[in-house]
């Protein structure tokens, strides 16, 4: 993906990873799982979404996997998978991409160095990517008129994701579940 990235340097935007923290995972809240794993996990590994359930081989999620990446991914196991995020270019309080969460992650600014970016989302077949050294999406997004649930710079950071390290700062809204 590197090589399909051109342009300018990323600049000091942020990127959120989002969650939904009263979903269930196996009877267990998932802000529980966190708290005790300490580690954000690929939908490839929790069988959990924010988005489409389709993260097993020949799934939707999977084939897109392949087409950005190359086949990179393909016989990896599912913790070395990419973990979804967002770029958050408009520096909304509630993150990059409310859709995938009412909670989120601020990462360090050291992981964008192993995160690629592509506008659209990834189901959307994306043709323009960006890294942190050349990122041509801004103008893009910027210039596109969609849905606030929609208008997100999709992320993949690369490498596993400990929240120790490479979480900056929870973010989430109180609200009631029950």
């Amino acid at each position: 993906m590197a090589s399909l990235s051109h342009g300018p340097p990323l600049g000091e935007f942020g990127v959120t990873v989002h969650f939904h923290p009263d979903r269930l995972v196996g009877g267990v809240p998932l802000l529980r799982h966190l708290a005790d794993d300490g580690v954000y996990r690929s939908q490839f590994e929790t069988g959990t979404s924010n988005g489409g359930l389709t993260a097993y081989p020949g799934g939707d999620r999977w084939r897109w996997e392949h087409r950005l990446f190359g086949g990179a991914y393909d016989d990896a196991p599912p913790s070395a998978r990419p973990k979804y995020g967002s770029l958050n270019y408009r520096r909304r309080p509630a993150g990059g991409s409310v859709r995938f969460g009412s909670a989120h992650f601020r990462l360090n600014h050291p992981v964008r160095q192993r995160t690629t970016f592509c506008y659209p989302d990834s189901v959307s077949n994306p043709a323009d990517f960006g890294t942190a050294d050349h990122f041509p999406l801004l103008g893009l997004a910027r210039r596109a008129e969609p849905d606030v649930l929609d208008d997100h710079i999709e992320a993949h950071v690369h490498g596993p994701l400990r929240l120790a390290e490479d979480a900056a700062e929870p973010g989430w809204r109180s609200r009631r579940t029950g």
